[in-house]
């Protein structure tokens, strides 16, 4: 058991698994697919920069009310 690796489930040799039908759509499917996955990445991508660029605008503007709000206070 030391020496093994992978995943297995009792009762599926490598015989039954060689014998596994699995269907695959054709070239141009799998292009279209890849094409919007593609897209929706970028859209991911785009969503992720949005958040960071808001995060330090929110942490400019906290930093900014806050030192506003210290130098009030010392006055």
């Amino acid at each position: 058991m030391d020496v093994q690796v992978g995943v297995s489930r009792e009762g599926l040799s490598i015989a039954k698994l060689e014998r596994f039908v699995v269907p695959l759509p054709p070239l141009s499917e799998q292009a279209r697919i890849a094409a919007r996955v593609d897209e929706l990445m970028r859209v991911c991508d785009a969503l992720e920069d949005k958040g960071r660029l808001e995060a330090e605008q929110h942490a400019r503007l906290l930093s900014t009310l806050l030192g506003a709000l210290t130098d009030s206070a010392t006055s």
